[in-house]
């Protein structure tokens, strides 16, 4: 939990990775992986607020959400 924001289930055993939040993400959010390459971009609107990773391998990534900060998650294989 970071600015508010709650990431959920981490670690990650399906597709997608749930965002709960004081007050809605109406915004980009950017996954990059460990190495800091920016692996997706998604637009989440205020009836979305879950990410999909699907095509993803297993391994530790990072959210960044504008605004509520940058979230390291794991996705299991």
């Amino acid at each position: 939990r970071n600015g508010g924001l709650m990431l959920y289930p981490n670690p990650v055993d399906g597709d997608l990775i749930n965002l709960k939040s004081t007050s809605p993400i109406l915004e980009e959010v950017t996954i990059v992986d460990i190495s800091g390459k920016v692996v997706d971009i998604q637009k989440l609107s205020y009836q979305m607020q879950s990410v999909d990773l699907h095509g993803l391998q297993s391994g530790v990534y990072v959210l960044l959400v504008p605004g509520k900060g940058s979230f390291r998650f794991i996705i299991e294989e």
